[in-house]
């Protein structure tokens, strides 16, 4: 049994005191795990077990039919409802029973905004149905080659864009046409603008009376084509894509205001720099009124500005952040119920994602919640505007927990449990009285509560049960570990082989991310861990997962510390993880395997060039290997552009530092690759070449930035076989 000794070589006994909570959990945990038998999972179990065979039998809410009443689903095609005080369920809808519908899946439902129709969404179609789910108001299809629909409920206007232009399908079935653009370099109602980042998803907007629609138009023909090949055809044929690089020429971007009744189309005057990001659309209350917020291509200074709808003019300038690395807006303002003059925004400028309230002119009432900790997500108010409701990191960067705050004095209120560690989500009720909230921890499956947002009291109305605590499989745990530079707690993952021996060493896996917006270790279903870490301790690996600095969710400082070197900090905490793993008695540091995608793609080749003695083989998925080939929204935040950082992306470029290759290296890259394009593979195996370092690459000719359905299992066979080649994890 793993001892306390054995943490003292990990541990400085200055920080002890830090870790006493986690230590606990390892110590309680580690024998358990240590004398699990082992039921076999397949290759097939790991990539996709936890989506079919040992898949948890917990509902997914769906949406609040009224006050007592809610719906949920635990097939996406039967639909329930259950009220409030009775544990009796009732088919409320049924996709089974309609044939049109027999290929479909439920992809949204929502409640009206006057509450007296639930509308349902599958692939091709909106239903509308009384609450009580017994009749069918009508039903709007979704014409042919549609996307990004966009409904308004209360007008059954659907808006959508066919190709790059916008149209308007009106209830009595007549289409709109609101662009006609021939150029296919302007695109015009799409989410994919600025690459969506800050926070962008979508790209058209109704205002709340359905008189109007906001929408993107994105110019791109400054880009250059960036070629892809598709090599289905008879004859290869390049399929053309916009590409902006770092440093180089990017998109220009307007909002746009098509009025319903007049058929007019209104641009918002921004008169800012053409690049100029625009995000964070939101009308207002009254639906005259649009805000935007504008980022410098820097993206170190964002500008909140307000417009009238109807002759595109600015008529406000509402707030201002600043910050010597960047600035990086994601949120849209939230309109505070029966205060049409005060909105909610979201900031880190304290350091960490917090709430700020303001009036609708740009005066500051008062920061909402504060401290060393993170906002998640806004989950609504209640109809008077007292209550706001939010998930935050206040317990531990690990946990979700569900508090609210009192618009009018700031109070802040736990509404979930602080001291039974784990991760809540919550949808609330129209009146605000009560929360649907969701439960889930490493250590117990989901269960559905009810809450009562008054004075925190909450029901289970239903306790899910996990087939895998039927499996004696290895399962991952929680440890921490230091940072390199000793000042830091890390969370990480490890999961052992089933029943180690005595006197045995076993070498290491390590599955890698580390990039900004990724928390991998989180207290969820098996530390928010797939069955892989479970199928590679099968094989008989130690498997690590660590989230670095430069991760998500632990406050600003925490993440811009990678500011202009990209993987730097990462992979020296990714290493001092490892050395610290290393003391432990059955781990052999002469075997360490890596591997991860995209960032960790980058990770991983990073740490096989830049620690050539600590690793036996890698695999890296899509990876980025020189910075001034990917995009330039995501690039130039964290490292300014190639021209003001030069000696930024020479230290964290790939392509000089193939000499130090000493461990086996397979480079696996889709062919379709429009987010870090093949150019990075192929140029890196090309420096490979040159510098007489032989590598293996794998390409996966029809898929994009990673390899989804049947083919995955074909993917995870070849990173395996590689990674367990020439005895790796043999005895």
């Amino acid at each position: 049994m793993l001892t306390i000794r054995y943490f003292k070589l990990l541990i400085p006994l200055k920080t002890m005191r830090l870790f006493c909570p986690l230590l606990i959990v390892w110590l309680v945990f580690f024998p358990a795990l240590r004398a699990q038998n082992n039921t076999r999972l397949s290759l097939e179990d790991a990539v996709r077990g936890l989506f079919t065979k040992y898949k948890t039998d917990m509902p997914s809410p769906l949406c609040w039919v009224d006050d007592t009443s809610f719906l949920w689903t635990r097939d996406f095609r039967n639909i329930l409802l259950r009220r409030v005080g009775s544990p009796e369920e009732i088919v409320w809808f049924s996709a089974e029973s309609q044939p049109e519908l027999k290929n479909q899946s439920l992809v949204n439902a929502q409640r009206s905004g006057d509450g007296k129709k639930i509308i349902l969404e599958f692939q091709d179609r909106y239903i509308f149905r009384n609450p009580e789910g017994d009749i069918t108001l009508t039903e709007i299809l979704k014409p042919k080659d549609s996307q990004d629909h966009h409904l308004h409920p209360e007008r059954r206007l659907l808006a959508y864009t066919v190709e790059n232009n916008v149209y308007l399908l009106e209830p009595g079935g007549r289409e709109v046409s609101l662009t006609q653009d021939v150029d296919k370099g302007i695109v015009n109602g799409s989410g994919y603008v600025h690459r969506q980042e800050f926070g962008i998803q979508e790209g058209l907007f109704w205002n709340k009376a359905g008189d109007r629609l906001a929408y993107y138009s994105k110019d791109e023909r400054m880009v250059k084509e960036y070629p892809l090949v598709n090599t289905s055809a008879r004859e290869a044929e390049p399929r053309f894509i916009r590409y902006p690089m770092a440093g180089m020429k990017s998109e220009e971007v307007k909002i746009k205001v098509y009025h319903v009744e007049s058929g007019a189309t209104t641009t918002l005057r921004t008169n800012s720099h053409p690049e100029t990001y625009l995000t964070c659309v939101t009308w207002a209350p009254d639906g005259r009124q649009i805000y935007t917020a504008l980022l410098n291509r820097a993206q170190d200074h964002l500008t909140l500005m307000r417009f009238d709808a109807e002759s595109g003019s600015a008529n406000g300038r509402i707030l201002e952040e600043k910050h010597s690395k960047y600035v990086e807006p994601e949120h849209p303002l939230v309109f505070v119920n029966n205060k049409p003059d005060r909105f909610i925004w979201q900031s880190e400028r304290d350091g960490f994602n917090h709430l700020y309230l303001y009036s609708s002119e740009g005066q500051l009432i008062r920061q909402l919640t504060k401290g060393a900790w993170e906002v998640t997500e806004v989950l609504g108010q209640d109809p008077r505007g007292e209550w706001l409701y939010y998930r935050a990191t206040k317990v531990s960067p690990l946990d979700r927990h569900i508090y609210r705050v009192n618009l009018y004095n700031g109070k802040n209120e736990a509404v979930s449990d602080e001291k039974e560690p784990g991760t809540w989500w919550g949808w609330l009720s129209p009146d605000g009285r009560r929360l649907l909230a969701t439960f889930q921890s490493a250590q117990k499956p989901a269960g559905i509560f009810l809450i009562e947002t008054a004075t925190g009291k909450k029901k289970l109305i239903y306790q899910a049960t996990d087939p895998l605590d039927s499996l004696q499989i290895p399962k991952p745990h929680m440890r921490p570990f230091l940072s390199a530079d000793g000042r830091t707690m890390l969370y990480g993952r490890v999961t052992l082989p089933p029943r180690l021996e005595p006197g045995r060493r076993y070498p290491v896996f390590l599955y890698v991310y580390g990039g900004p917006h990724a928390q991998l270790v989180t207290n969820t279903r098996l530390w928010g861990a797939g069955l892989l870490d479970s199928y590679m301790a099968q094989q008989g690996y130690v498997v690590l997962t660590v989230d670095n600095r430069g991760s998500a969710h632990r406050g600003l400082e925490f993440e811009n510390v990678i500011h202009r070197r990209l993987g730097f900090h990462e992979m020296q905490d990714q290493v001092a993880a490892l050395r610290q793993l290393f003391k432990e008695p059955f781990v052999d540091s002469t075997r360490t395997v890596v591997h991860g995608w995209s960032f960790g793609g980058f990770m991983t080749i990073s740490l096989l060039l830049n620690y050539p003695d600590l690793f036996k083989a890698g695999v890296a998925g899509g990876p980025v290997t020189d910075w001034k080939w990917y995009e330039v929204m995501y690039g130039e935040r964290y490292m300014d552009t190639p021209d003001e950082n030069p000696e930024g992306y020479a230290a964290t470029s790939l392509l000089d530092k193939v000499q130090n290759l000493k461990s086996r290296l397979l480079i696996i890259h889709g062919m379709q690759d429009d987010v870090v394009v093949p150019q990075h593979s192929f140029e890196l195996v090309e420096a490979f070449i040159k510098a007489g370092r032989q590598v293996e690459f794998f390409p996966y000719p029809s898929h994009a930035h990673n390899v989804r359905g049947k083919d995955r299992i074909h993917l995870m066979q070849k990173v395996i076989d590689f990674l367990t080649k020439d005895g790796l994890n043999a005895p």
